[in-house]
């Protein structure tokens, strides 16, 4: 581990460390300062301990710029770290305790609190006295200047070719890119990609190219440092590298105009390699001296933010990537061969082990070469050890080649993003996550800042963003069903590595490995076969926030130990998914701490009473929880809770009365409306923050207008889609009618469900233009409809499906409603309507980006309106409509791509064949289905 023991120095000597602190001081000082009340003694002692970290977080960041690293600096280090935690705890206690914390009286906080809060005091005080005399003795100690690791070394536009592998493709798309025909005078081109992908080496090839050196008149190349935030001297980097002279000039106005007369009706190609300035002021200065340049011109600029390359492109941007797949890995060989400097012909034995090394890689070009610079000083037996080894235990020349260059990603992340970013150092290499289940972690371990009018979650889609801006995440390419995310293997390392004594991770192929410090507050387990015993190996760290399974398959995990909750009191984030738990022991209403429990694909059959006594409890999570039949009937103590998911709601038996009083809930799937107290519709008045969807069941049980009206749907302003439910109950249809009519939502909702109303006509506000976002409407059993609303005037409406409308007998103009109607529909379903007869008013102004039309089970429908007009219609599928009887008679739009006719006899005779009477209209459609049975283009006639 020699490797590691001097990157971890590296990574202390770069403040890395203090970061982490930082955001930890900053939460101590807004509870010592904005909760201290009235209370002298408890003030003093909270400001006090304050005063004392923040003294101590000064001395660090002392330490870290003189670039100290010795052993007896960092375990100081490490100390103040755990005193901070220990801290954050101890007054998440008091602030649990005492909610009402401004009126504190002294002699009511807990005895052991008081102590605790006195030993804390004492520990930090002495490490202010140990810190300020080791900071003395750095002072008075010579020494030698520390040895400086150039991260972000000086690039010139100078490459070797010979020594480039696999990015012939890429070569010739920017080349293209760069002599392409375009107005403006100059375009911005940036190259963007994580750390280590080869970026500038490409920016090297094109610069080189001999088609581009023959299109400019000038060529010129800059490098960036990262910390180059000054305009001059950036620009004067410019002026020089196109004139070859030296500028003595420093007013900017005066190089700038110098610049401007070289660059005037010159047409230029500038590289701007590793740009990280992501300040969008700072670029508009630097750009204005080329606008008098000659059409053509181009500026490319090598950058791993993705913020700064939608800050300088002008429209075109180029992602480079890691090498992928088996090609990947032998290109990555290649180089590793190219880096040995030797010939392998006839070194069979290597050949195959440089292979498998080269996997190690991970398709990042920067890997590779160091691979291959640590293999050139080994001997062949020691090739195998490299093999079998984790990158973690590289050899340190390797480490020290490729950690420094991708920490500078992670250097230039703000202290908070950087607590978030190591945090994922707790799940397994290539591990997918979704956004919203990460951002709810990060919220429930307290990483998110809260700002008082923004949500923590809005807050914590900037956090993601900026990682994903950064390349320090990565959309995942196999992530199948839904949009997911992972951690490049190096980033994810590099997690580690900052994460060093905080977070760790328990694997099968890790069986024997645990941390030495008992201080890690955060952990996972990604085992198959877990034990009792297994669990046991966490109770040494007893001031865990953080306990994941996160296996690849479901464990064997069939109980939880009934003291395994009180050895572990600290608890905020309890994940137990995919494992085969029937329940939880009454002990965990004890975890006082806890914010997140995750019981997703369990066997749990119920839910501990004591859960309801966990007050700081955010997010609860039952999905795919097959056996579980009821919810605590005390969950509205519950006040935090702001998540609560389930997916099976019509299993649930049991629901809970007065969920009115979970005021900050903005997940709820369903809310079930009863006729007592407690489970009248009224309980949603005060759920402003709702979010995402919701659907109510059992309208038929609230009375009137009224009542409707306590729900407040109009102020639900996040809730993005709506269901509401009827089930068989009166038949009152003007009761119905009132009831929908007081459920009015707001009107930036995207989706609208509306099944089992009873009234025979829709309210007014459905349909109205005024909802300007509403995409999705379904309206399905509504069985005594006999009108439908008017819903043509929906400016984005796309999908609209109406289903299961026993007494509707025809659609008429009313439907569309004015000319142009339905300006953005795409899918149009009627379904299941026995009585439906005649549909017709639709014009040539109507459903302009019509793609697909369905009609299916109306058995009496005799006629459809005119369809030529709709030329953007690709798929008309009709199902079930016995008395149909003919296609329109101006025939069908040329767009048609697919036509479906099944069990409607009278159309399936007039379309069959070339003897049917509507064989014309359709012949030409490419694929013909009917009854199940295509009809191929061959043989149809002209």
């Amino acid at each position: 581990m020699a490797g590691t023991l001097t990157i971890l120095s590296m990574v202390f000597s770069s403040g890395i460390t203090s970061a982490i602190l930082q955001v930890v001081v900053c939460k101590l000082a807004d509870l010592a300062f904005e909760k201290i009340g009235r209370s002298d003694e408890i003030s003093g002692k909270l400001q006090q301990l304050a005063r004392g970290l923040q003294k101590i977080d000064s001395l660090v960041e002392d330490l870290e710029n003189k670039q100290t690293n010795s052993n007896a600096c960092e375990e100081l280090i490490e100390d103040f770290k755990n005193a901070l935690l220990d801290a954050e705890d101890l007054l998440d206690k008091i602030d649990l305790e005492k909610p009402n914390f401004r009126d504190i009286d002294p002699s009511r906080l807990k005895s052991d609190d008081k102590r605790e809060l006195s030993r804390l005091l004492k520990r930090v005080d002495g490490l202010v006295k140990e810190m300020e005399g080791y900071f003395l003795s750095e002072i008075n100690r010579q020494r030698k200047p520390p040895q400086s690791l150039d991260v972000n070394p000086r690039t010139s536009s100078l490459v070797d070719e010979l020594s480039v592998f696999g990015r012939g493709n890429e070569k010739q798309e920017m080349v293209e890119m760069l002599l392409a025909e375009r107005r403006e005078n100059v375009s911005v081109i940036p190259i963007v990609g994580m750390g280590g992908t080869g970026k500038t080496t490409l920016a090297q090839l094109v610069y080189n190219n001999e088609a581009v050196v023959r299109e400019f008149e000038l060529r010129m190349w800059v490098c960036f440092s990262s910390l180059d935030t000054d305009l001059v001297p950036v620009t004067k980097s410019i002026y020089e590298s196109a004139t070859k002279e030296v500028l003595e000039l420093s007013n900017l106005d005066a190089v700038q105009v110098a610049l401007q007369e070289k660059m005037r009706m010159k047409k230029f190609l500038l590289v701007l390699d590793g740009m990280w300035n992501e300040n969008s002021a700072f670029w508009e200065v630097l750009k204005l001296p080329f606008k008098f340049a000659a059409p053509g011109s181009n500026i490319v600029v090598t950058t791993r933010s993705k913020i700064v390359s939608s800050i300088v492109s002008t429209g075109r941007h180029y992602h480079l990537h890691t090498f992928s797949g088996g090609s990947g890995h032998e290109t990555c060989w290649e180089i590793i061969k190219q880096s040995l400097g030797g010939n392998l012909d006839g070194h069979e034995d290597l050949q195959n082990v440089g292979l498998e090394i080269a996997k190690k890689c991970k398709g990042l070009p920067l890997a590779a070469k160091a691979i291959g610079r640590a293999l050139r000083l080994k001997l062949e037996k020691e090739w195998d050890h490299i093999l079998n080894c984790e990158l973690w235990d590289f050899p340190e020349d390797y480490m020290r080649q490729i950690y420094p260059v991708l920490k500078v990603s992670y250097d230039h992340l703000p202290a908070y993003l950087k607590r978030c970013f190591a945090y994922c150092s707790i799940f397994p290499h290539s591990f997918e996550f979704e956004e919203d289940d990460l951002i709810q972690l990060w919220a429930a371990e307290g990483f998110i800042q809260p700002q008082k009018t923004r949500s923590v979650e809005g807050i914590g889609r900037e956090y993601f963003d900026f990682l994903l801006s950064g390349s320090l995440f990565q959309v995942s390419s196999n992530a199948a069903g839904g949009r997911k995310y992972e951690m490049h293997d190096f980033n994810h390392d590099l997690a580690r590595l900052v994460s060093t004594n905080l977070c760790f991770r328990l694997e099968d192929s890790m069986s024997t490995f645990l941390p030495t410090s008992r201080n890690v507050r955060h952990s996972s387990l990604l085992c198959q076969d877990i034990k009792p015993s297994t669990l046991e190996q966490f109770h040494r760290y007893n001031k865990l926030r953080t306990f994941i399974l996160l296996p690849r398959d479901p464990t064997s995990l069939s109980e939880v130990p009934h003291d395994f909750f009180s050895k572990l009191p600290c608890l905020r984030v309890l994940n137990l998914s995919r494992s085969q738990i029937t329940e939880l022991p009454e002990s965990i209403g004890k975890l006082m701490h806890l914010r997140y429990l995750n019981l997703n694909d369990t066997l749990i059959r119920r839910l501990p009473k004591s859960l309801a006594d966990i007050c700081r409890l955010e997010i609860l999570k039952l999905k795919n929880c097959s056996k579980l039949h009821e919810l605590p009937k005390n969950l509205k103590k519950l006040s935090k809770l702001r998540h609560l998911v389930f997916d099976r709601p019509n299993q649930i038996s049991s629901w809970p009365k007065n969920l009115g009083k979970l005021t900050l809930l903005e997940t709820l799937p369903e809310f079930r409306v009863g006729k007592d107290k407690g489970c009248k519709i009224e309980e949603l008045k005060n759920m402003t923050c709702l979010r995402g969807s919701l659907s109510i069941k059992n309208l038929e049980k609230v009375a009137d207008v009224a009542e409707a009206k306590c729900a407040i749907l109009h102020n639900k302003q996040y809730l993005e889609s709506l269901g509401l439910h009827w089930n068989n109950g009166t038949r009152d249809a003007t009761v119905a009618q009132a009831v929908l009519e007081g459920l009015k939502p707001h009107d930036r909702l995207k989706r609208l469900q509306v099944a089992g109303y009873l009234g025979s006509n829709f309210p007014d506000w459905i349909g109205q233009s005024s909802f300007c976002k509403l995409e999705s409407i379904r309206l399905e059993k509504c069985q005594l409809c006999t009108v439908l609303p008017s819903l043509g005037q929906l400016p984005v409406l796309k999908e609209l499906v109406i289903e299961k409308m026993d007494a509707l007998t025809d659609v008429d103009r009313q439907f569309c409603g004015l000319a142009g109607s339905f300006p953005s529909l795409e899918t149009l379903t009627f379904c299941d309507m026995p009585e439906l007869r005649i549909w017709s008013g639709i014009n040539e102004t109507d459903m302009p980006l019509l793609t697909e039309l369905c009609i299916d089970s109306c058995q009496n429908l005799v006629a459809l309106p005119s369809l030529h007009h709709l030329t953007s219609l690709e798929t008309l599928d009709i199902n079930g409509c016995p008395q149909l009887l003919s296609i329109p008679g101006e025939g069908l739009p040329r767009s048609l791509q697919h036509l479906s006719i099944s069990d409607s006899d009278i159309l399936k005779e007039r379309c069959n064949g070339s003897n049917g009477a509507d064989w014309d209209k359709i012949r030409w459609i490419p694929e013909i289905v009917i009854d199940g049975d295509e009809i191929p283009m061959h043989g149809r006639g002209n």
